[in-house]
């Protein structure tokens, strides 16, 4: 069929007339046509299969199928900025992804669940992905991880079944299969790493390794290693480390109280050279033990020589202080910071002198005199010694 130039000239003039100005109508225009925008779609009851229309809300074009309306997506796949994906019920589920590139910026994808923007993954400068939560600034990733959480923020989660019975407690960082998985209960402020750890929770506890912590709910405790601190009672402010291969309350390598300010360790207490063990060719630094002294000076008490291997005990810095040597709770010699050496004085002898007790001194209280146990004239006695 052919149009005749009646027909062809009206068309053209169409193409010059608005047919409405308003925002819900069409407009055709010589450069393209514009299609009705609102905010929200018209309901369904009014709709017409094939209908369609600019969502301004969700930036997208949407038609009708006959029962809902729809993102309209092109045979290639999404060709709108951005593109939304949305539940068909009440829309307070969906995914968007946003193409910024006409700003120079990387695309993003966001996702959200009943109404919650939950998620969103971009790129760094460095094209890395990153994964940002939004909302309470809780991380959860993991099957089972924080099923009852009702509150508290600032939490990372990781691992299945991570603080399942969790449900207010805040500040934690909690990473390992199974790991608090009964909560912290009124307490929170914890880093809890591995496998099981701290599965009773408490607070303020740092629990690193398998199974570390595990069975305790105590606060202020820094248990290190395998199953370290495992099986303990009820304890806080405890300093454990340890490989502890067969749990339960063996003494650990390296165990401490934060309430009195004790360690022990259980096993030799080794100091390596300064710098660490030499290289072949190299010398050999000094070991050195020191301890705080009344002045709030580092003073160095032994001295181990890298170069002849003397041993330097005492005052080795010159900060002051005498040197004293005590047996059964009493002090018996003494070197003074003067450099002389004292004899504490004694009110009797320390013993019968004989051939186990040749060579030994003390000061007589009695006597007033300096003694030493040694033979004269073929028989062993206590002789002034001046």
């Amino acid at each position: 069929m052919r149009l005749n130039t009646s027909v062809l000239f009206a068309l053209a003039m169409l193409t010059n007339v608005y047919f409405c100005s308003a925002q819900n109508e069409v407009e055709l225009l010589p450069d393209g046509i514009v299609v009705p925008r609102m905010s929200t779609a018209p309901a369904n009851a009014s709709s017409t299969e094939g209908q369609f229309y600019y969502n301004t809300t969700a930036d997208q074009f949407e038609y009708f199928d006959g029962s809902s309306w729809q993102p309209l997506v092109g045979s290639s796949g999404p060709s709108f900025t951005p593109y939304k994906i949305e539940d068909l019920v009440n829309a307070d589920t969906y995914v968007i992804t946003t193409d910024k590139s006409a700003a120079g910026l990387g695309d993003d994808i966001s996702i959200g669940v009943d109404g919650i923007d939950g998620m969103r993954i971009n790129s760094l400068a460095t094209k890395d992905l990153r994964l940002e939560f939004m909302g309470s600034e809780n991380i959860v990733i993991g099957e089972d991880a924080a099923d009852n959480k009702s509150g508290g923020s600032k939490n990372v989660f990781v691992g299945n079944s991570v603080a399942a019975n969790d449900a207010v407690s805040s500040n934690n960082t909690v990473i390992g299969s199974g790991a608090a998985v009964n909560g912290f209960g009124p307490f929170g402020e914890n880093v809890i790493i591995g496998t099981e750890a701290g599965n009773l929770g408490g607070g303020q506890n740092v629990y690193l390794g398998y199974q570390s912590g595990n069975g305790n709910r105590g606060v202020g405790n820094v248990f290190i290693g395998y199953t370290a601190g495992k099986d303990l009672p009820n304890v806080s402010r405890k300093l454990i480390i340890d490989t502890n291969l067969s749990a339960g309350l063996n003494n650990p390598l390296i165990e401490g109280s934060f309430s009195t300010g004790t360690v022990t360790i259980g096993g030799d207490l080794e100091i390596l050279p300064e710098g660490g063990l030499p290289l072949p060719g190299q010398t050999q630094g000094n070991s050195h033990l020191k301890m705080l002294d009344s002045n709030g000076n580092m003073d160095e008490i032994i001295r181990r020589s890298g170069t002849n291997n003397d041993v330097v005990i005492g005052d080795v810095n010159a900060n002051g202080g005498d040197l004293n040597f005590r047996a059964d709770g009493s002090t018996h010699l003494s070197v003074l910071s003067d450099g002389t050496v004292k004899f504490w004085r004694m009110a009797n002898a320390p013993g019968t002198c004989n051939s186990s007790r040749a060579g030994q001194v003390y000061y007589d209280s009695d006597d007033d005199k300096l003694k030493a146990c040694g033979k004269s004239f073929g028989l062993f006695g206590w002789h002034n010694m001046f």
